[in-house]
C-alpha cells in the first residue's frame, strides 16, 4: 500500500485542477441540463429573472445551464 501525506495529495489535486483549467472552488463542470425537469427549468428561470431585476448576474451561466438566453 502506498502512503500519501495529505499535503502531497492536496498539491497533486491542485496541479491536476490547474492542468484542466479549473481555479479556486469553481471546478465543477457546467451541466447542459438536457435531463432537467420542467420544475427545475422554471426555478432556474425565476432565479435568473430575480437576479436580473436586482441588477446582478445569476451564479449559473445561462448558455451552459440549458436555459434560453434572457430576452433583451
Amino acid at each position: 500500500m502506498n502512503r500519501v501525506r495529505l499535503e502531497e495529495l492536496e498539491k497533486a489535486l491542485d496541479r491536476r485542477k490547474a492542468e484542466l483549467g479549473f481555479s479556486g472552488g469553481q471546478y465543477v463542470l457546467p451541466n447542459a441540463g438536457a435531463n432537467r425537469t420542467a420544475e427545475k427549468r422554471e426555478l432556474l428561470e425565476a432565479i435568473r429573472d430575480a437576479a436580473s431585476r436586482a441588477g446582478k448576474t445569476p451564479v449559473f451561466v445561462p448558455e451552459t445551464s440549458g436555459m434560453p438566453k434572457a430576452k433583451t
